[in-house]
């Protein structure tokens, strides 16, 4: 210190705790009356944004006490982010001591002009990616807002920041903004550069949006003229009067079945259907077990499907929903809207449901749920490895193969009433077979239906071939040995009867895919088709002209 003036420098890296004391420090020489500070800058390799705050918040102090803060020995790379801050015309510069000396015994600030530095300092992309690091943590925590001012802040910094940019669509994406979250990926991919995985990640979710998008509209389009032909069942036709009726369809002493009311196409309710084999569009599970009428992931047509196959609402005694996916739960409105008019029809007794879903959909439909009491006798929600009690029936729910921020968005079934036991497993391409197998060993003797997922474009025609998907349900039908498995979800697939069958001779298991339409008996494997009951080995699946699968008994 000399003749008022405060000597300082700084080295090293500035972070939130060195610039705390900086910040003590200055108030110290402050409050002593000496509004002069000279500070060398030559030995900084990293300054975060609280420092800098706290260099500029010194300035105004100084200047408000007929001051200055000089700073000297400016590097090209110091300089470079005072600039990049838009502050370098605000602050007062000398190249060296000698010539701070000689500004303050001049009593005045002189601004020094010197070449605009060229290259970003490492110390601008090191503060950028502690922020990108903070915002990242935060989005692993589920802070989404808190993740998104840091993500945010780094693009404004620099707009073309492929972390930050993914990182904050995958955000949005997150909290259901797709739109945004899709321009965002689709910057991302233009911008073309940085990291391989990111650039990678952002294509794949780009095309994922993309088909996400074009399917809500085409679901949401299908889905009102659904509610509209359900708000008019009562005067539609003979065969929706039927399915309004206020008797069962089943006889309580008949043996518990399962009802596959799967579907490809696009079909209307009760009308003129699609042939378009272009992707699942949901369907459902009837199931028929312990006294009691189960529906099981009411997907979009269930109702149309169900009411096709001669039965009534007054069949339905429960629901259940295993996955947030709209494929699995779109008609689940349908069903409660339908007992809701016919409860007020008053042709019968009121009828009201037992509703199970998983933690996803219970936290998006809450309120909607929580309103639906007329129609729903208890509300429930699912988790893994705890059991439930329908009636007579046991229902043990499984862990499905997703990661652990997942667990509770969606989940395998397994159902057990006397020698009867029906295992519902959930997607399962890489989930460490040995574990799956084991929660789904009581299903051994019984009926297994696996969602196989995805099949990989490469794959051959008949969908053959290097699929985890396929491999993992192969090798747990070994494990299991199931009478008889059902396969669900052939994507991709141009003939999923070449797919069963190819299943079937690897595994020695008797394979059938599920989007057939049929029932099958969960007690004998025995499948209802128009020529009766036959064993399920002397059943033959084909594609129909239309494009359906159809059944027919082996001889018939």
């Amino acid at each position: 210190m000399g003749r008022g003036v405060t000597f300082a420098s700084i080295s090293g890296r500035v972070g939130i705790e060195e610039a705390n004391e900086l910040q003590r420090r200055f108030e110290e020489v402050f409050k002593s009356g000496r509004p002069w500070v000279v500070i060398s800058m030559k030995d900084v390799e990293f300054i975060c944004s609280a420092g800098m705050g706290t260099l500029l918040s010194a300035v105004g102090e100084a200047r408000k006490g007929g001051g200055e803060v000089i700073f000297t020995d400016v590097s090209p790379k110091v300089r470079t982010i005072f600039e990049f801050l838009d502050i370098w015309d605000y602050i007062t510069t000398a190249a060296s001591k000698e010539a701070a000396l000689e500004m303050v015994s001049a009593g005045k600030r002189m601004q020094t002009r010197q070449t605009a530095a060229v290259l970003s300092p490492s110390f601008i992309a090191d503060d950028l990616k502690t922020k990108l690091n903070a915002g990242i943590k935060l989005s692993k925590e589920g802070k989404l807002k808190d993740a998104l001012a840091y993500f945010n802040a780094v693009i404004k910094a620099d707009r073309n920041h492929v972390g930050a940019l993914t990182w904050k669509a995958n955000i949005l994406e997150r909290l259901g903004q797709f739109g945004e979250a899709r321009r965002l990926y689709k910057r991302v991919v233009e911008i073309g550069r940085g990291d391989r995985q990111l650039l990678f990640y952002a294509r794949d979710r780009l095309e994922k949006l993309n088909r996400k998008l074009q399917l809500a509209a085409d679901r949401d389009r299908v889905f009102e003229q659904l509610k509209v032909s359900t708000r008019g069942l009562a005067e539609r036709s003979a065969t929706a009067t039927a399915f309004l009726a206020p008797e069962r369809t089943i006889d309580e002493s008949r043996p518990p079945f399962l009802r596959c009311c799967r579907t490809w196409d696009a079909g209307a309710l009760f009308g003129a259907a699609d042939s378009a084999r272009i992707f699942s569009r949901g369907g459902g599970y009837f199931l028929w077990l312990g006294g009691r009428g189960i529906v099981v992931d009411p997907g979009k047509n269930f109702v149309a499907r169900f009411a096709e196959a001669g039965h009534r609402l007054m069949d339905v005694d429960a629901i259940i929903v295993t996955s947030i996916a709209w494929d699995h739960g779109a008609d689940l409105e349908l069903i409660l809207e339908a007992l809701a008019r016919y409860n007020r029809t008053g042709k019968g007794p009121v009828k009201r449901v037992e509703v199970y879903v998983n933690g996803g959909v219970y936290k998006k439909n809450y309120s909607w749920l929580s309103a639906q009491k007329t129609v729903v006798s208890k509300l429930t929600v699912l988790y893994p490895g705890h059991a439930y009690r329908l009636g007579t029936a046991a229902l043990d729910v499984k862990a499905a193969d997703v990661p652990e921020d997942r667990a509770d968005d969606v989940l395998g079934l397994l159902f057990t009433a006397g020698t009867a036991t029906f295992g519902y497993v959930a997607d399962a391409p890489s989930l460490d077979v040995d574990v799956l197998a084991a929660q789904y060993r009581g299903a051994r003797g019984g009926i297994l239906l696996a969602h196989v997922g995805a099949i990989g474009e490469a794959e051959s025609a008949d969908g053959v071939g290097e699929s985890l998907g396929l491999e993992a349900v192969g090798r747990l039908l070994v494990e299991v040995r199931p009478s008889t498995a059902l396969l669900n979800k052939l994507l991709n697939v141009t003939d999923p009867v070449a797919v069963s069958a190819a299943v079937s001779k690897a595994t020695n298991v008797r394979c059938l895919p599920v989007d057939a339409g049929f029932a099958i008996d969960l007690e004998t494997a025995e499948i209802a088709t128009e020529a009766g009951l036959a064993p399920a080995s002397e059943v033959e699946i084909y594609v129909g002209d239309n494009g359906r699968l159809g059944y027919i008994a082996s001889g018939a």
